[in-house]
């Protein structure tokens, strides 16, 4: 990111009053919120590695796994494409759900 950039982020931050205050301690995260807090930050962590490790396993049980990650790297360009449009969450909202929520569609058999 160019200076130029993060100095006009950093303008609207202080415009904005926005702060960010960093991950902070997990000692300050509250009871009721640390299991969720955790398993957020055991995902921030994982590669895809070790995820598809993780999926062979499992595998012949659920096919639907080997287009894993092409559906995220789709995903994923079509993110990278809207933020650099600029576009609003309307237009995020309206070309990525689709794709996302489509797999809540199919009916899951074991």
């Amino acid at each position: 990111m160019s200076n130029e950039k993060l100095r006009e982020l950093d303008r609207l931050a202080k415009q904005f009053d926005i702060a960010f205050d960093g991950p902070g301690s997990t000692k300050r995260w509250p009871d009721v919120h640390a299991r969720h807090f955790k398993a957020i930050q055991a995902l921030g962590s994982q590669t895809y590695e070790s995820y598809r490790d993780a999926s062979r396993v499992t595998f012949n049980d659920q096919p639907w796994r080997s287009r894993t990650k092409q559906r995220a790297e789709q995903v994923a360009a079509e993110a990278r494409h809207l933020y650099n449009d600029k576009s609003n969450e309307m237009e995020w909202r309206l070309s990525l759900e689709p794709d996302i929520l489509a797999r809540f569609k199919h009916r899951i058999t074991w």
